[in-house]
């Protein structure tokens, strides 16, 4: 089904959409969710359901009364909130429980109500964790016009309502900092976005508690619907650009380092904005590669010489300059860093590359680019294939990390045997337990690793949380360096011990370090655990996905005997003989 943009739908539109997909999703992705909030959001729910749809989510909302967090989260009765739901959604606006105070902010009114707001929505959030392991999203709060117009010298003043609103806004950041999945829905910067003045109708508000404009509900729906994405599927890894009128303007073949726009003025200046989000989204983690239908002569002369640039050649992890076909290109980027098809985003100005990739590598995420470049960081950005709510310190290292992995793979190919070549990288493991700085990255992999997993079970942030402070769990992770540098933290294992019984829940690693000896190491670090906590046995299971097939033999190939179907294995741990060992080629 083709949904029309925003733009291009009517309020009718936007309804029998609504009803079609209701009756038949196709195969998005469920998405039980729950909206709470303290004024009327009915309004929203057939614009949810269609940009939802949009994102891949087959989203089936449920609203509560308004105003009635606190009863729609505690009554057990109720269908609003429960073990079932996906996501909670929560949305308190300040002057709808304190009516007067923007108007009465000089006195100190406003922040007095934001302070119990900010309490009550945490309470309202812990309340959730309490029943659900719901993924959380709290709005966060937004001045009415009333309040700019109150004043004009309002934002003069300290205690003035713009500088309030914004430090509660942060001091609502913290709080949810410190919550396992739960994120910030930017409700501030969408109204700011839209236009204050403009984003409530003031004969809605007053008849009905309808706080947004219907000119403005397809477009709050679908900075929302956005946003749920956004903390459901794991983002991509790696954005793929294409050169010529795309990171600059012109042709590197015909125009040469002189003729191709780029630069201070424009239009150079529009592709050295683009070039400044696209080097943003390098630092947040995402990897850089080019494939470009060129020769690479001009290319390279162009990334070494020009003084505009922003991004240069060594910025990009992969580059493919020459004239295969695009995906022939993105498979060979693919492979060579060594990650799915799925994890690329390809981002082209040319519409006939960017069809031949959905024709013949349907894996690729592919920007829909606007032909005009200044619409180019628009597109990319809410193309939402990079939003995530969380960011580890892994994030930021991860190009340097794949730039070393370039440079192994070189080495071993150079090697005269792999043994050589594991015992030349000078491996170090390092494993501990899970704990507040490491829980972000360990959901991470939970959430997002689908080769080297041997049961894909996807734990949230919220559950990991309770297994770790659980005796009967243990949750670890593991991290490697070699002489490359600092592969960061690669592996996880859940273990779950019932007296002389350990059995691995999940076991998983990141496909950066295969075949290197690393998931035998986790295992031999499972088994010594196992055997201090005096367990006799110690088992586990391969559960078959369409992405996971290359650990199907892995109890197998590690002394584990079949025990059970579809497919579980054991190891008797007192009997010594038979039992994984910690490989030589890795120290620690």
């Amino acid at each position: 089904m083709i949904i029309e943009p925003p733009e291009l739908l009517t309020p009718g539109a936007y309804l029998s959409l609504s009803r079609k997909l209701l009756e038949d999703p196709g195969d998005r992705r469920p998405l039980r969710l729950s909206l709470l909030s303290s004024n009327s959001f009915e309004f929203l729910e057939p614009y949810i359901v269609v940009e939802c749809a949009r994102r891949g989510l087959a989203a089936a909302p449920v609203c509560g009364a308004f105003g009635q967090l606190e009863q729609a989260i505690l009554d057990e009765s109720s269908s609003t909130v429960s073990s079932d739901t996906d996501v909670v959604v929560i949305a308190l606006r300040i002057e709808d429980v304190f009516s007067d105070a923007y108007l009465q902010a000089d006195s100190g009114s406003l922040h007095e109500a934001s302070v119990q707001c900010i309490d009550r929505l945490s309470q309202c959030v812990d309340l959730v964790r309490a029943r659900s392991d719901a993924r959380i999203v709290v709005a966060n709060f937004s001045r009415p016009s009333d309040a700019a117009s109150a004043n004009v010298f309002g934002a003069g003043f300290v205690d003035g309502s713009s500088h309030i609103v914004a430090s509660a806004n942060a001091e609502l950041a913290k709080r949810v900092a410190d919550k396992p999945d739960v994120c910030i829905w930017d409700y501030e910067g969408l109204v700011a976005s839209r236009g204050v003045s403009q984003w409530t109708d003031p004969r809605l508000w007053y008849l009905a508690r309808q706080p947004i404009s219907g000119a403005n509900l397809p477009f709050a729906a679908a900075h929302l619907a956005r946003t749920l994405a956004g903390t459901l599927f794991a983002r991509a890894k790696c954005l793929v650009l294409d050169l010529d009128n795309t990171l600059w303007g012109g042709a590197a073949g015909d125009d040469g380092i002189e003729g191709i726009d780029i630069g201070d003025d424009y239009p150079g200046s529009v592709f050295k904005q683009f070039q400044r989000a696209v080097a943003g989204l390098s630092r947040r983690g995402v990897l850089l590669a080019i494939a470009s239908k060129n020769d690479e002569a001009p290319v390279r002369e162009i990334f070494e010489k020009h003084p505009d640039l922003v991004l240069r050649w060594n910025d990009f992890s992969s580059h493919r300059v020459n004239w295969d076909t695009k995906s022939e290109n993105l498979e060979a980027i693919a492979k060579e860093l060594n990650i799915g098809l799925e994890a690329l985003v390809l981002f082209d100005d040319n519409p006939v590359e960017r069809e031949e990739v959905r024709i013949n590598a349907p894996g690729v995420q592919v920007v829909d680019v606007p032909t005009s470049p200044l619409g180019y960081v628009g597109a990319l950005f809410e193309s939402g294939f990079f939003d995530s709510p969380e960011h580890s310190a892994e994030d930021a290292e991860r190009a340097s990390y794949y730039r070393h992995e370039v440079r192994r793979s070189a080495d071993r190919h150079a090697a005269a045997s792999m043994e050589d070549f594991l015992a030349s990288l000078d491996m170090q493991a390092a494993v501990g337990e899970v704990g507040p700085e490491t829980i972000t990255r360990v959901a991470q992999l939970v959430g997002k690793t689908n080769q080297f997993n041997l049961t894909t079970r996807r734990h949230n942030q919220a559950r990991l949380q309770q297994m770790a402070e659980d005796d009967a769990w243990e949750v670890r992770w593991m991290r490697l360096r070699d002489r490359y540098g600092d592969s960061g933290l690669i592996g996880v294992t859940i273990v779950h011990y019932d007296e002389q019984l350990a059995t691995i829940d999940s076991f998983l690693m990141s496909c950066r370090v295969m075949n290197r000896r690393v998931e035998q190491a986790m295992l031999r670090n499972i088994v010594e655990n196992a055997i201090s906590r005096g367990c006799r046995s110690l088992r586990g299971e391969y559960l078959a996905t369409d992405r996971n097939a290359v650990v199907k033999d892995f109890f197998a190939k590690n002394g584990f005997s079949a025990v059970g179907e579809p497919a579980v294995f054991e190891v008797k741990l007192d009997e010594g003989d038979g039992l994984p060992e910690w490989p030589q080629v890795i120290g620690r």
